[in-house]
């Protein structure tokens, strides 16, 4: 009879809270062994927390208390208000300043994701792949916020597979991209040939991936 009764919106909004402290408390710990664990982005601390938070609720029959509905307006409220911050804070003198080669870039990344996005993933994705990739494209031409953003976009009830494809993306290639964000800049100093190489590698690596591991049947 308890599944009835999960309607409490500050319950719910304390066991996101509970999922965040929790995974931020296991990658502090990591973080303190070696530094590689800092590398990870920070809303993976939630999504590890509420996965081992749920794990624990499950094993206890506690699960009928979460109410995807009302976690899903609280991660929709605080979306919005990431995204209006990220606006917000636009430093408008950098981007006057150098709106030329931003604009350059801006249509070359576009091109190359469309086609990453759009053509190679519906090749490969098996499972809701529009809105999978169109998440990863908002991510590769902005952020993450910009990315759930659009997923929000074509599904607002989260009735894909589309935030949990993300989610497990972004805890294998996070830390990834954020030591080559660290390394690749001082690599670029000694050798733009290095620098070139390594990113090659990374393409045909993952386009190998997508051939051979993601490819539909």
């Amino acid at each position: 009879m308890y599944r009835k009764r999960n309607n409490s919106l500050a319950l719910q909004l304390g066991l996101l809270f509970v999922s965040i402290w929790f995974g931020g408390k296991i990658f502090g710990f990591l973080g303190g062994i070696t530094s590689f664990f800092n590398k990870f982005p920070s809303f993976l601390h939630g999504m590890v927390g509420a996965a081992i938070l749920w794990f624990v609720m499950r094993k206890c029959h506690l699960d009928g208390y979460v109410d995807k509905k009302s976690i899903s307006t609280i991660s929709s409220l605080a979306l919005d208000i990431c995204v209006t911050s990220a606006v917000a804070t636009l430093n408008l003198k950098i981007v006057s300043t150098y709106w030329l080669p931003i604009v350059a870039y801006t249509a070359i990344m576009i091109v190359l994701n469309i086609v990453i996005c759009f053509v190679l993933g519906r090749h490969w994705i098996k499972k809701d792949w529009f809105e999978t990739m169109l998440i990863i494209f908002g991510q590769a031409l902005g952020s993450s916020t910009t990315g759930l953003a659009l997923g929000r976009c074509v599904d607002p009830e989260t009735k894909t597979s589309a935030y949990d494809s993300f989610g497990v993306s972004a805890g294998v290639m996070g830390p990834v991209a954020s030591l080559m964000v660290a390394v690749l800049p001082m690599l670029a100093m000694q050798s733009d040939l290095l620098v070139i190489g390594i990113g090659t590698a990374v393409v045909v690596v993952g386009f190998l991936i997508g051939e051979f591991a993601l490819r539909k049947k």
